[in-house]
């Protein structure tokens, strides 16, 4: 950080390391806050050593500066505004993830798990649509998933005591990340073509 603590500019390995996540994530929640307007960023540049790296600045969007000021005009005796309320205010008017999924991408998912596994997890289940949503906000794809369930099926499936945790809360949960470095020994295009979901898995 600057001497005046004005920006900042840490490697994405050292806030991946301080935060306990991957770089990806750390990548993906960046350009989540940019686009939200809460940082800015340029770059740091070190002409002695001949590298640069980003720089962040903080930033208030708009639309939050202008519920702090509306609190402020609104407090008549001049001390400051209640916090709780400017959150909450705040919160109602802001998305924590802007990135609008098409409903296809829950139902194709849940319909590869089922032809994988050979079980019937619902794709209208919310339990299951909160723990694809939250994969899928931190950008991992439809191959991502996929992979993961091939990957697991493999190890899983025909293993009596561990084919029960075939399923959405343990393969989509906090440990998917680590699942999906390993590798699968099925190739890409020999893996078997998963049916779409139709009305019936809906009803």
């Amino acid at each position: 950080m600057d001497k005046n603590g004005n920006n900042c500019f840490p490697s994405t390995e050292k806030i991946a390391a301080r935060a306990g996540v991957s770089e990806r994530t750390v990548c993906t929640h960046l350009e989540q806050a940019e686009k939200a307007g809460w940082i800015k960023r340029g770059f740091h540049l070190k002409k002695t050593r001949g590298w640069r790296r980003h720089q962040y600045y903080p930033v208030i969007p708009p639309m939050v500066l202008k519920i702090i000021q509306h609190h402020e005009r609104k407090n008549s005796h001049g001390t400051e505004p209640d916090d709780t309320m400017v959150l909450k205010e705040v919160q109602s008017n802001t998305s924590v993830n802007s990135s609008n999924i098409d409903s296809r991408f829950f139902s194709e998912v849940v319909s590869y798990l089922n032809l994988k596994t050979g079980k019937h997890f619902k794709p209208t289940s919310k339990a299951t649509l909160r723990l694809i949503h939250a994969r899928a906000s931190e950008a991992f794809t439809l191959e991502d998933f996929k992979h993961v369930i091939d990957v697991k099926t493999e190890q899983w499936l025909s293993d009596e005591q561990m084919s029960k945790f075939l399923r959405p809360q343990t393969l989509f949960g906090t440990k998917f990340e680590g699942y999906l470095q390993e590798q699968s020994k099925h190739k890409p295009e020999t893996r078997q073509e998963y049916r779409p979901v139709s009305k019936e898995d809906l009803s």
